[in-house]
This record gives C-alpha cells, sequence and structure tokens, in this order.
C-alpha cells in the first residue's frame, strides 16, 4: 500500500471529524499497517492491508486495552469512515471516564468538608450537591448511551433510592 500525503491529510482529516484531537494521536505506518494511537487514552485504531485481489483492509479499533470492533473495508475511503468512527467512540469512552474521575473534586467527598472520619450525616446543602451530581451521572448515561426506556427506568430507580 502507498501511504502518501494525502491519506495521511484523509486520516488526519478522519480523526478531527469523530471530534478527536488530532495534535493527540500518533499515526505510524510500518510500510504495510496504519496504527493510530490516541496517546492520552492510549485508544488505537489499526488498518492492515490485506493482498487481495480487492486490496481489503482489515480495520480493528481498541478503546482501553480492549478491542472494540473488527470490521472489513474495500476502499482506503471506508478504512477513513471507519476511522472517523473510531474517534468518536474514544471522545465518548474519554467523556465518561472524565466525569467518573472528578468525581474525587467534589467538595462533599473531602475529609475536611465535614471535620473528620466520624461519618457524620450529609448536611442539606451537601444533600443537595449528591442530588445534582447524580442527575448529571443519568443524564450523561441518557445522553451517551443508547438506552432502552426500561433501563432508563431503572437508572430512574436507583438514582431515586439513594436520592
Amino acid at each position: 500500500m502507498d501511504f502518501t500525503q494525502d491519506r495521511r491529510k484523509e486520516i488526519l482529516r478522519a480523526i478531527e471529524a469523530g471530534k478527536l484531537d488530532s495534535a493527540e494521536c500518533e499515526i505510524n505506518y510500518d510500510g504495510e499497517n496504519i496504527t493510530i494511537t490516541h496517546v492520552p487514552t492510549n485508544s488505537g485504531f489499526d488498518a492492515d492491508y490485506m493482498y487481495s485481489p480487492s486490496n481489503y483492509y482489515s480495520c480493528s479499533s481498541i478503546i482501553g486495552g480492549e478491542r472494540a470492533s473488527a470490521t472489513w473495508a474495500s476502499t482506503f475511503s471506508q478504512t477513513a469512515a471507519r476511522i472517523r468512527s473510531w474517534a468518536r467512540a474514544v471522545v465518548e469512552w474519554r467523556d465518561s471516564l472524565a466525569l467518573w474521575e472528578h468525581r474525587h473534586d467534589w467538595e462533599f467527598l473531602h475529609e475536611e468538608s465535614y471535620g473528620g472520619t466520624d461519618n457524620s450525616p450529609f448536611t442539606p446543602e451537601e444533600q443537595d450537591a449528591i442530588s445534582r451530581q447524580l442527575a448529571a451521572i443519568r443524564e450523561v448515561l441518557k445522553k451517551n448511551r443508547d438506552l432502552t426506556a426500561e433501563q432508563e427506568a431503572r437508572i430512574t430507580a436507583r438514582v431515586a433510592s439513594i436520592d
């Protein structure tokens, strides 16, 4: 496979179209195969050139160390479309992790905010903050996941039971 400057630009456009910052990605070409790594999440996309009469590419994407999909593309443009889908999946995965990681930033979780480890009940202000955070998590799940009505109802019920 000839990895031209135009193909590299097409890959960069596909990454950007998927709302991922291409500056955070490393693109490697070993003479046959293309590997893209989103460095902050260590997510990767592999496109392997297959020596067949129709020049198929085998595309596999890895998000968070786990293979997310393996597909076939018959043209380089189809591979670029798979890269765009991979980039979107990485953004969704990264953003859902970011919400989870920021849970440590919530003031009411810090020991010093309630004066020690005596396990005192939450104040009304802390309870309101918890309720807002649970509602935000529920909304992110609804927005970023293709949930059935039953799954949404279960999430709402579980949040209400905590609230």
